[in-house]
């Protein structure tokens, strides 16, 4: 058997972006989302400001991690 190592992918965020851009409803969809971004931003704020971890807003919340979910089976196209 062989061994595979780890070859990370490159991912540039902004020419993602722009590549997205260029698809139709992208910018409308992106800008629904707004809400929901600041929501997410305030509270990552708030943590990181309270000093907690992922892991100890986790617990506190009484959910699991994203490392402690168990992994979705990929079902293989038909």
């Amino acid at each position: 058997m062989s061994r595979d190592h780890y070859q990370p992918v490159p991912f540039n965020v902004d020419a993602a972006q722009a590549r997205w851009a260029k698809r139709p409803g992208f910018a409308a969809a992106f800008a629904a989302l707004d809400d929901e971004f600041a929501v997410l931003s305030e509270l990552l704020r708030a943590r990181q400001a309270a000093g907690m971890t992922q892991a100890v807003d986790c617990e506190l919340r009484n959910v699991l991690t994203p490392a402690e979910k168990p992994k979705r089976k990929r079902v293989a196209a038909a």
